[in-house]
């Protein structure tokens, strides 16, 4: 019974507060399952990534905790995923959580770092602005999958589990389409390797 009132709570929560934007005039089509073939991700293309921050202390009597050894842990995986991967930039919100993750990818790629608020980005006008880079946004369990479904105009995602922390959100915005997926950091990681290894 509790599984179900916390599905419809969850519901609820993701209907009201997720406001959908019309898909960008420029996007027609929007492919949700698709595999898009990755040497071509970056061809001409806006790609954002969105993750949530890695691991925070236990909040005790402050709000904003750092994170914690099992979060910088998580972030030396995500510094080795996008090692190979192009990055123009990375943005993230102002809680210490998520500028940590942030900064140590940001400093790992000597790219730039900037704070944002998910509340006030305007998804038109940053797409115009950054048309043709590839950005990373560290969020957290309810801003990241709420900016997607924002960026690709669709109820698509839900909320993050709160013992997930793996989860790589990919937009994908081309002339014609807008496609987006959810990636898994280990996956990835692990995909890599037995690549690497053939």
């Amino acid at each position: 019974m509790k599984k179900y009132v916390f599905i419809l709570v969850l519901i609820a929560f993701t209907a009201c507060k997720t406001q959908i934007i019309p898909n960008f005039e420029s996007s027609s089509y929007f492919y949700e399952n698709d595999i898009m073939d990755n040497r071509n991700v970056h061809k001409n293309n806006t790609v954002l990534y969105f993750i949530r921050h890695a691991q925070a202390k236990e909040k005790n009597s402050y709000d904003d905790p750092s994170l914690s050894l099992k979060g910088k842990e998580k972030v030396k995986k995500y510094i080795s995923y996008f090692k190979d991967k192009r990055l123009d930039s990375v943005f993230s919100t102002s809680f210490n959580r998520a500028s940590q993750t942030g900064k140590s990818i940001a400093n790992s790629k000597k790219i730039g770092f900037e704070y944002y608020n998910p509340n006030t980005l305007n998804e038109r006008d940053w797409v115009k602005r950054n048309k043709g880079k590839a950005i990373l946004f560290i969020g957290h369990s309810n801003t990241c999958p709420e900016m997607v479904n924002r960026f690709i105009g669709r109820m698509r995602f839900t909320q993050v589990m709160d013992d997930n922390y793996s989860d790589i959100y990919r937009v994908i915005i081309s002339k014609d389409e807008i496609y987006a997926d959810i990636l898994t950091l280990e996956d990835e990681i692990r995909s890599r390797e037995v690549l690497a290894k053939q």
